[in-house]
């Protein structure tokens, strides 16, 4: 996940390769201006759904993969790019922002994440892997944060 001026967003819809050409340097830029969620990402998008990557409501169902792409084709190791535009990432942000971790802990459910296969699948092998998805909760909130008081539109991919 990388954060970058709003104002590039138009340029990386219109010319998908100049996304992927600055992939890198969004990547290594300043701290703060990318994110990587290791393996809580499915586990993250079903404490703010109930559901796995693909379903859930709007707005925060797109808060790690939007499915607005720069361009369907891309590759970048397991599919295309998307993105958030400078508006939706500061909606997400609010709403964020008033998650806390009583929250996480509330929707949190082991059990039920390995039920319906939240990747990776066994979250309930070990408890300690509430601490993880917590800590990277967190992470995403700033993140986000960073990103709308800065105008900035964000890109997902997984690769």
């Amino acid at each position: 996940m990388v954060q970058f001026p709003g104002e590039k967003l138009q340029e990386y819809i219109n010319r998908p390769e100049h996304f992927e050409r600055e992939l890198m340097t969004l990547q290594g830029n300043q701290t703060g201006q990318s994110l990587c969620l290791d393996k809580s990402w499915d586990a993250i998008h079903y404490i703010l759904t109930g559901a796995k990557l693909g379903s859930g409501e709007r707005p925060l169902a797109l808060i790690i993969y939007s499915e607005q792409f720069f361009d369907e084709e891309q590759d970048l190791g397991m599919g295309p790019a998307s993105y958030l535009t400078p508006d939706q990432v500061k909606e997400i942000s609010n709403i964020l922002d008033k998650l806390d971790n009583s929250y996480i802990k509330q929707k949190y459910s082991a059990v039920e994440m390995t039920k319906i296969g939240v990747y990776p699948g066994f979250w309930d092998k070990d408890p300690s892997l509430f601490d993880y998805v917590s800590d990277n909760f967190n992470e995403l909130k700033n993140f986000y944060r960073n990103a709308a008081t800065k105008n900035h539109a964000i890109a997902s991919y997984m690769g």
